[in-house]
């Protein structure tokens, strides 16, 4: 199966280098999960509402490479430290979401990472 793939980090001593950011499987475009750090400088963003912020640009620049925008996407799963952002988590997306893209959403609370890691969100997106 031919498999397009799209690193938004090229820097190996980020990941292991057999992982991928996207993944183009048919008329599927998969995403990992990003992280509210900049891929550029690698810092993280302060506070819950600007790391929320720097996964969505991540998102965009991946869908981009891809020839996509936010209102491809159809599903995604994000991972939250604290519950309570969950309402934050909404508001941000709905900046980056073009008004009527329906999205199946899901939120998950995770507390078994890192502290500065605030959220971390993967997608699906379709390519046609």
């Amino acid at each position: 199966m031919n498999r397009k793939t799209f690193k938004l980090w090229d820097r190996p001593e980020y990941y292991d280098p057999s992982l991928t950011d996207a993944v183009e499987v048919g008329d599927t475009l998969y995403l990992a999960g990003q992280c509210g750090q900049c891929p550029v400088t690698g810092k993280w963003g302060i506070g819950f509402e600007e790391q929320a912020v720097l996964v969505w640009k991540n998102i965009q620049v991946i869908l981009g490479k891809f020839g996509l925008d936010c209102s491809s996407i159809v599903a995604t799963t994000t991972f939250l430290s604290d519950p309570a952002d969950g309402d934050k988590f909404v508001q941000v997306s709905n900046l980056f979401i073009p008004k009527g893209t329906t999205v199946a959403a899901t939120c998950v609370a995770s507390d078994r990472w890192d502290p500065i890691l605030l959220l971390e969100t993967a997608a699906i997106a379709r390519l046609d």
